[in-house]
């Protein structure tokens, strides 16, 4: 898979404005797991990016880059949606360092 990966944007708008303006990085990734959340929850992510969340704080041991660049990432879904996703390779932060929003 690939997704168009900014970096600490702050919400859902930033991540589409940096996609449409190419400022960021499209990027190959692998997902290492996912997490089906409450559109509340969903929202609240998404909406707050580069706050610390419990959710990341969670997985952010695993995420990082493979030695081929490859990013390992955590995919969160709203119950609600299913038209889109939430890619994050927290990197070690508690926080979304890495986002992209990837269309399904």
């Amino acid at each position: 898979m690939t997704g168009f990966f900014s970096r600490k944007a702050k919400n859902r708008e930033e991540l589409l404005r940096n996609e449409a303006r190419k400022f960021g990085e499209e990027k190959r990734f692998k997902v290492i797991g996912e997490k089906v959340l409450t559109h509340e929850a969903y929202e609240d992510l998404i909406q707050n990016l580069n706050e610390e969340n419990e959710f990341v704080k969670g997985i952010t041991n695993e995420c990082g880059e493979e030695k081929d660049k490859t990013a390992r990432c955590y995919l969160f879904r709203d119950e609600t949606r299913n038209d889109e996703a939430l890619a994050i390779n927290a990197e070690g932060y508690d926080y979304a360092r890495y986002a992209a929003l990837i269309r399904l």
